[in-house]
């Protein structure tokens, strides 16, 4: 079995207040800030009941944030997740 992953990346400047939700399969998270590390992004997701979605980084880094799809939704391909940024300041 192959972990699908998918990368969440500012185009721009990057972030510097304001927050962001991600929606999958039809459930959008609570609002994640700005400078969620992965510990906070993580909980995030299992607050929404998406956690075999698995975060990396952050949306202040170069890199963004790397989403790791485990368990039922491994070795998959996935929809791809879609990111609200309109409360996010830069």
């Amino acid at each position: 079995m192959i972990d699908q992953k998918q990368l969440i990346k500012v185009v721009g400047n990057r972030p510097t207040g304001g927050y962001y939700t991600l929606s999958f399969n039809g459930i959008t998270t609570g609002p994640i800030p700005h400078d969620a590390n992965t510990v906070e992004i993580n909980t995030i997701l299992k607050a929404a009941q998406l956690e075999e979605l698995q975060a990396t980084g952050s949306m202040t880094t170069n890199t963004g944030i790397t989403i790791l799809f485990t368990g039922q939704y491994a070795d998959d391909h996935q929809p791809t997740i879609i990111v609200n940024s309109a409360e996010l300041t830069t």
